[in-house]
């Protein structure tokens, strides 16, 4: 199997980390949705492996210039906070 299924399959109940998950191959990301949509993935040699025990940490630098590159002293916290957030999600979803 490849590197994912296998260490799953040897250890159930693992926490693997994506860093920088906006980096990988889009193969990558179908298989995040196979694992969302039905909790298991098939590997190459066509042993199915869980994933129901395993916790997925994904991050992501996406939207960082916005958080960076705020100066604005005249907006409050909150304010300021809502904007960021506004321009990160919307980097997000493009």
């Amino acid at each position: 199997g490849g590197q994912l299924t296998e260490t799953v399959r040897r250890r159930p109940y693992a926490v693997i980390l994506f860093d920088e998950i906006e980096k990988a191959h889009s193969d990558v990301f179908n298989v995040f949705l196979q694992i969302l949509d039905d909790g298991r993935v098939t590997d190459s040699q066509g042993r199915t492996v869980s994933f129901t025990n395993t916790v997925i940490i994904m991050t992501s630098n996406v939207g960082s210039q916005y958080i960076l590159n705020t100066d604005d002293e005249t907006l409050s916290k909150d304010a300021t906070y809502e904007t960021i957030k506004e321009r990160v999600m919307e980097a997000a979803r493009t």
